[in-house]
Order: C-alpha cells, then sequence, then structure tokens
C-alpha cells in the first residue's frame, strides 16, 4: 500500500497536478461520489466492530467488512483498521485491504485513463 501511495504521488509529481486533474475530471460524478460514501460506510463499520469487540457485543462479519473493501471502501478499510486498531494482525485484512485496494486502482486507471479506448 504504500509502495502504490508513494508512487501514485510520485507521478502526479512528475506528470504534474494538471494531469491529475484532467484523470480525476474524466471520472464519472457519480463515481466519485459512491467512493467516497462507501469509504465512509466501511470506515464506520470497522470503527462499530471495534466498538462491539471490546463491548463483548454480537459482531460484524470478516466477510462483511472485506466486502465493504471489495466494492470500493477498500481505502476507508485502511484507515479504520489503523485509527481503530482493528484486525491489523489477521492476514486476510493485513494483506488483503491493500491487495484489494491495488486492484481497484489498476481497474480505475485502466478505466479513466482512456487505454481502452
Amino acid at each position: 500500500f504504500e509502495k502504490i501511495t508513494e508512487y501514485v504521488v510520485r507521478e502526479v509529481k512528475e506528470g504534474g497536478i494538471l494531469e491529475f486533474r484532467l484523470f480525476i475530471k474524466n471520472m464519472n460524478k457519480n463515481f466519485i461520489i459512491y467512493l467516497c460514501v462507501i469509504n465512509i460506510i466501511t470506515f464506520l463499520a470497522f470503527g462499530q466492530d471495534k466498538w462491539k469487540a471490546k463491548n463483548d457485543e454480537w459482531r460484524t462479519s470478516e466477510k462483511t467488512l472485506l466486502g465493504f473493501a471489495c466494492i470500493g471502501g477498500s481505502v476507508g478499510a485502511w484507515i479504520g483498521m489503523h485509527v481503530f486498531h482493528h484486525k491489523t494482525r489477521k492476514n486476510e485484512f493485513r494483506y488483503g485491504i491493500p491487495a484489494i485496494f491495488a486492484v481497484q486502482v489498476i481497474l480505475t486507471l485502466i478505466r479513466y485513463s482512456g487505454i481502452l479506448r
């Protein structure tokens, strides 16, 4: 995840902010709104599950948490893991969330960069 972040930041710096703005401009506004909403929901789901774990209540399943990440909430999942110190020791989350994020970034770049046009 950190290497991907470094790559994106380096590309933005080398390619200039203008290219990054053009990339974002090509993205569908509804898609950006969807990503914001699903990442907030995912972040809150991780926080709620951590709270339930501390209070010995019925928990959110790991499949549900990973499912939120798969449908676009990988950034919210990663932030939630680290803010709430939740699921950071489980390999499914430690390696799975960054892998899901990497796939999502690649698919988004392919879709909106014009490679398929």
